[in-house]
């Protein structure tokens, strides 16, 4: 037999993989760990937001997924009306929103129609009972407004500032499609401290920060 290598007692031991991290939702962990605090307050309040929605959605005949197609429409632009738009919007596939969008129209809520500059694309338009309805339901979220309104301007406003960063922080693992609010704004600019829009050449108090601005553009980076 051959004799071991001299060099077999000092390799390396292999790597062990990663154990999984600790939960937000294990209860012991939570009570020492505040990023799961916040994980798990977060959590409860798209619990409200799937609550309010189903709300409006069951006594309509309607999925919850109708209803925010719905309102979508109803405050955007011709240009976000295609299926790959809102596919991308809501992060689902175009052929989940398709069944969605289908069923809406099959109700008489919205028309498809070829758009003028893809004869293979269709935009979308809500039809006079589409719109109505939309109006109606688009409040849905008012509760939770409401619990917000009750706080300080200035909590208000850091709040957002805080949210705001978590979206661009989910943004960059993949989580979320990019928004159309200022920090991805070719217009935005900040030193870290104040921020300004170059569009509109003016500082922007925290309450004026946008989450979904008609006037954003893009940067060639996003």
């Amino acid at each position: 037999m051959p004799p071991a290598s001299p060099f077999f007692c000092f390799r390396s031991p292999l790597p062990m993989p990663d154990r999984n991290p600790p939960s937000p939702f294990d209860r012991r962990h939570q009570a020492l760990d505040l990023p799961s605090k916040l994980v798990v307050a977060l959590e409860r309040i798209a619990e409200a937001f799937r609550v309010a929605l189903w709300e409006q959605a069951k006594g309509r005949g309607l999925s919850p997924l109708q209803v925010q197609i719905l309102v979508f429409l109803h405050f955007h632009p011709r240009a976000h009306r295609k299926v790959s738009f809102i596919a991308r919007e809501f992060h689902m596939t175009k052929a989940t929103v398709s069944v969605a969008i289908t069923t809406l129209a099959e109700k008489g809520l919205l028309r498809k129609e070829t758009a003028p500059d893809d004869a293979r694309a269709f935009e979308l338009h809500l039809t006079p009972a589409g719109e109505r309805l939309a109006d109606e339901i688009a409040g849905f979220s008012e509760p939770v407004r409401e619990v917000l309104r009750a706080f300080p301007p200035e909590e208000q406003e850091h709040f957002l500032i805080l949210l705001l960063r978590t979206i661009e922080g989910l943004q960059r693992q993949g989580l979320v499609h990019p928004q159309r609010m200022c920090f991805n704004c070719r217009h935005y600019q900040s030193n870290g401290q104040e921020h300004y829009c170059r569009l509109l050449e003016k500082n922007l108090p925290p309450a004026d920060l946008r989450v979904d601005c008609p006037e954003f553009e893009a940067p060639p980076s996003l």
